[in-house]
């Protein structure tokens, strides 16, 4: 071990991977009464737990709609997909979608893996568009009184869908919680902020 920086990428690897490096970095760890490879194993309990953490904060309806269990499931392997590379755990998220688009079972005809990630898709989007700059940076406010005046703002994310994601996702951010997924039904939801608050308008396809 040539440097600090190595010996840290050395204990992350470790800690995220144990299968892999634990055996490696279990000679550079004193022991203290607790074994090297189970001091990993809290560190690497805590990683994780954490980044779960992030998950569930994000994407709340996804969490419901899934259940706890899935959720976890999907989010751990989704972070062994896609580590956490950047600074901000706003960026933790980003790729889940898109993990989730490309895990989708090929054999499955029932519909409910294409609701999911649409409702994924949509809460990330939600996310972005509340952390992005938006029209309150500007000196003449934008007013946004048609849905005309919302598609054009180049604050606006579209997202088209082939369920009621918007529903779904209004109905826990009041504090409901659907028992069912909703039948199909196309639309084109319109992300946008004004004064620091996203709305959501849907427009039927």
């Amino acid at each position: 071990m040539n440097s600090l920086r190595e010996l840290q990428d050395l204990l992350a690897k470790a800690i995220r991977f144990p299968s892999h490096y634990a055996d490696r970095a279990e000679a550079l760890i004193l022991n203290n009464g607790l074994p090297a490879k189970e001091r990993l194993a809290i560190y690497g309990r805590s990683f994780y737990g954490r980044l779960l953490e992030i998950m569930q904060q994000e994407f709340p309806s996804l969490r419901h709609a899934l259940g706890e269990d899935l959720f976890s499931q999907f989010s751990f392997t989704y972070l062994e997909e896609y580590p956490p590379t950047s600074y901000t755990l706003y960026e933790l998220g980003k790729n889940f979608p898109k993990y989730l688009s490309e895990s989708r079972p090929v054999d499955i005809q029932e519909n409910w893996p294409d609701f999911i990630i649409e409702l994924a898709t949509l809460e990330r989007i939600f996310s972005e568009v509340f952390h992005d700059q938006g029209p309150e940076t500007l000196t003449t406010k934008e007013e946004l009184l048609t849905i005309e005046q919302i598609q054009a703002s180049p604050w606006t994310r579209t997202l088209n869908c082939q369920f009621p994601v918007h529903h779904y996702f209004l109905k826990i951010r009041k504090g409901e919680f659907p028992e069912v997924i909703p039948e199909p039904e196309s639309h084109q939801v319109l992300v946008y902020r004004k004064d620091y608050n996203v709305h959501l308008q849907a427009i039927s396809l």
